[in-house]
Parts: C-alpha cells; sequence; structure tokens
C-alpha cells in the first residue's frame, strides 16, 4: 500500500510538472510603432528551430527511465515513434501555418523562409547576428513536446505541446513581439491506450500533430494581431 500511495504521489506531481512547464514565459507585445516600421521593410528572414522528438513516459517512468514498454530501451522511444511514423517537425507546420494565415489578412512584409532549421543552439539572438548580421528574423520555437499518461487515468494518453514565435529585430538586438502557444488534450476517457497509440499503422500520434499546429497558429496569429 505504501509503495502504490508513493506512486500515485509521484505520478501526480510529474502531471503537475508538466502543466507548470513554460508558466515563466513572457509574451511581448507589438507595438503599434514596430508594427508600422515592418512595412517598411524589404524582406523578414523566416527560421524554425527543430522539433526533436517527444518524450515519452509511461506510469513506470515515473519511477524509472523513459518509455520501456516494447518501443525503446532507453530514453529515444519519442524519436523512434517520429521516425516509425513519419511525422513532420510541428515547428515547421507552425512555421508555414502562421504564413499562410498571415498573407490572408492585412499586408505586414514580405518573408523570406528559410527551409533547413536553426540547430538546438542556433537560435539564440547572438547566434542569429552571427548568422544573419542585421534585420529582422521571425523565429519559431517547439518549448516542450511529451506524450504523457493521464495522472487520472493511467491506461490513456496525451500529448502536451508549446511552441513560441518570436520577431526579433538584429540590428539593436529587440525583441519586438513573442508569442507563446498550447494545445492539449482535455478528455481522458476518449483519449487513446498505449496500444492504440503505438499500433503498426496507427495515425494517432500524426492527428495529434496536426491538432496543435491548428491551435498553435490560430492563437499566434490571434495575438500577432489581437495584442496591441
Amino acid at each position: 500500500m505504501i509503495k502504490l500511495n508513493k506512486i500515485v504521489a509521484l505520478s501526480i506531481i510529474a502531471g503537475l510538472a508538466v502543466l507548470m512547464q513554460g508558466c515563466g514565459a513572457q509574451n511581448v507585445k507589438l507595438s503599434q510603432q514596430d508594427r508600422e516600421g515592418l512595412k517598411n521593410l524589404n524582406t523578414i528572414t523566416v527560421v524554425h528551430q527543430s522539433a526533436g522528438w517527444p518524450s515519452f513516459k509511461t506510469p513506470a517512468g515515473v519511477l524509472a527511465s523513459e518509455l520501456t514498454l516494447g518501443l525503446s530501451e532507453d530514453w529515444s522511444a519519442g524519436q523512434k515513434m517520429v521516425h516509425k511514423y513519419k511525422i513532420e517537425d510541428p515547428s515547421q507546420k507552425i512555421q508555414n501555418k502562421f504564413l499562410k494565415q498571415l498573407n490572408n489578412g492585412s499586408k505586414v512584409a514580405n518573408f523570406s523562409t528559410i527551409k533547413k532549421p536553426l540547430g538546438y543552439k542556433e537560435g539564440t539572438i547572438e547566434k542569429l547576428k552571427e548568422k544573419y548580421k542585421e534585420g529582422v528574423v521571425l523565429k519559431f520555437h517547439n518549448h516542450w513536446w511529451q506524450i504523457w499518461y493521464y495522472p487520472t487515468n493511467w491506461g490513456r494518453y496525451q500529448m502536451w505541446f508549446q511552441a513560441n514565435a518570436e520577431l526579433v529585430r538584429l540590428d539593436d538586438s529587440k525583441v519586438l513581439w513573442k508569442s507563446v502557444c498550447k494545445a492539449d488534450q482535455k478528455n481522458s476517457k476518449t483519449a487513446p491506450t498505449l496500444d492504440e497509440l503505438t499500433a503498426e499503422n496507427s495515425k494517432v500520434l500524426e492527428k495529434w500533430v496536426e491538432d496543435a499546429t491548428t491551435q498553435c497558429s490560430d492563437q499566434l496569429v490571434k495575438d500577432f494581431y489581437g495584442n496591441i
């Protein structure tokens, strides 16, 4: 009984830790002056940092290591899932959808997208200045991406996803705009089981990423246009 209570307690703590992630991220509002200044630019460079892969936790993972139930013997379970189901980088998908939605709205500026993602340590303002020298850069970055069981229903799984978009003027290192988006699933009763999630032809992860892309892009566009 003591051991079971300890597992339940750690499970709840782990769930709360996920909820708290990203809470410290601070949005930056785009001022009217800076918004008007964007229209005078010849181009804005758009980049994204590679998403990598999601971390994956089973109930046993609270006390042990990452997923071990047949998918992987180590922390690379999420990586193997991304490769198995051919999941496209969410940060790239959010970038594409955001720009498409932006182009359907009022004219902001000309965007020049970079196909190759930035490396893990290349997204700081200092590194961006080294790479692009000057001008304005719009960066998309996955802050966290996790697949967890529901603390209240250990047999079913959900995906937590958070990304941010950051508009930086390299000339003076000023962050003109920054926004964070979040996506998750609320219904633990209809969520997939581990078997459904990891079945040979499963579309669960693909649908999760599509839903997260839409949620995040909509949030970022709304914030970009409505935060003055």
